[in-house]
């Protein structure tokens, strides 16, 4: 993280000198409170910029059923499996 930390410092500025918007989507609650307020920082600092929007996506859901963020193999996991031609 810290290249996102670095580049919200350097370009942040910039960015709003270019009419640029920052959205920032996905779950930030494993990111530090610092990185956490630069996020909001950035977001508040540009929000009524009209010109492109630069969105900034984290992880944005586990898969479903898996707690530890893995995802789910085998049947019923929305995997495929082969079977034979003539197998309907």
């Amino acid at each position: 993280m810290g290249l996102l930390k670095r580049f919200i410092r350097n370009d942040l500025a910039d960015l709003h000198r270019s009419n640029v918007r920052v959205r920032i989507i996905g779950l930030r609650r494993n990111l530090s409170a610092d990185l956490q307020g630069l996020l909001t920082e950035a977001e508040e600092l540009t929000r009524r910029n009209s010109g492109l929007t630069l969105v900034v996506a984290f992880k944005l859901r586990r898969p479903a059923g898996d707690r530890r963020g893995r995802p789910q193999t085998g049947a019923g996991s929305g995997g495929w499996t082969a079977r034979r031609r003539d197998d309907r």
